[in-house]
């Protein structure tokens, strides 16, 4: 797929954006591609969630971004996704290893003509850092009632999330990761990928 970008200014957001989910579809057709998905309830979001075998987090920072909130972002990051990758235009990249740790994938949004190409600098490592209480966060109440119906404990119908949430942090990190990825799939799998925003669709394609 080409994007125009004969204006080098014209390489924002929206068009690294458009690309990245493009490739993204292109080589794993059955996953879900997730946008702005909230992290740290609600205090940060990731630019795009890729949803899958793996669950993979991507931040784009395009030519019109700064670099001060990454570590911040980084961190954020590191408490949901088993690997991460910084999608980037060109003029951050001798900047940007300062920002994350060494386990974050880089890639390089690179103009040819008018196509928009993506360059691997660095690959992605598994990240050893997710925390329990960040990855419960990603289940709503029914998707919590049902892992816990399932792990044979009983619930009731008043019950509060936070209280699921509780529950479930107990649980094993990997186990986790693995209901989180069937919660996210389940919920979004059926939409058209124009409509697989967050929590009701946020950020539409």
């Amino acid at each position: 797929m080409n994007f125009s970008t004969r204006n080098p200014m014209q390489l924002n957001d929206k068009i690294i954006r458009a690309a990245l989910v493009a490739k993204l579809n292109a080589d794993d057709p059955g996953a879900v591609v997730l946008h702005e998905l909230p992290l740290s309830r609600g205090e940060r979001r990731a630019d795009l969630a890729h949803v899958n075998g793996m669950l993979a987090g991507f931040e784009i920072k395009s030519q019109r971004d700064s670099l001060a909130r990454m570590s911040g972002q980084a961190e954020a990051y590191a408490e949901v996704f088993e690997r991460m990758t910084a999608v980037i235009a060109s003029c951050h990249l001798g900047r940007l290893r300062d920002h994350i740790p060494s386990n974050w994938g880089i890639w390089v949004a690179d103009q040819e003509a008018e196509r928009l190409t993506f360059r691997e600098i660095r690959k992605s490592r598994r990240n050893t850092q997710q925390k329990n209480r960040a990855l419960v966060r990603l289940l709503w109440k029914e998707e919590c009632a049902k892992i816990l119906r399932e792990l044979g404990v009983k619930t009731e119908r008043n019950a509060l999330v936070i209280s699921m949430w509780r529950l479930l942090e107990q649980k094993s990190t990997k186990f986790l990761c693995e209901q989180v990825k069937i919660a996210l799939k389940t919920r979004y799998a059926q939409r058209p990928r124009q409509q697989q925003g967050p929590y009701g669709g946020l950020r539409p394609i």
